[in-house]
């Protein structure tokens, strides 16, 4: 029991911790990298005020494409997007990129204990 409880510990530990600026980078790269070839009217830069729909046009398959982005930079599959873009049963009417980097912080960062 001792190795075991001493085993997941380790795994805790090499968890990666994943900083808000480290996050927004990255989340800045791949909206730039998504939407470089599209037509859209928007201008300036992408910041933590961009909103997804109403600025960079995101439609709902370029969410599913961010969302695998995502999940490919990470390498986590497990990340509860639904709370990002639901409220309640009622989809969210869009999300500023700070929303996505805080929900990518608060989930990144937390560590589930088997139970």
């Amino acid at each position: 029991m001792g190795k075991s409880i001493g085993r997941h510990m380790r795994e805790l530990n090499v968890k990666d911790h994943y900083e808000e600026e480290t996050i927004l980078d990255d989340i800045i790269t791949i909206l730039e990298e998504m939407s470089s070839g599209w037509e859209m009217q928007f201008e300036g830069s992408i910041g933590p005020q961009t909103l997804l729909g109403e600025d960079l046009s995101f439609k709902s398959i370029d969410l599913v494409r961010l969302v695998a982005a995502i999940q490919k930079r990470y390498d986590r599959q497990d990340l509860p997007f639904k709370e990002l873009v639901m409220s309640g049963d009622r989809p969210v009417k869009d999300v500023r990129v700070s929303d996505l980097v805080n929900f990518l912080h608060k989930h990144l960062n937390h560590v589930s204990c088997p139970r």
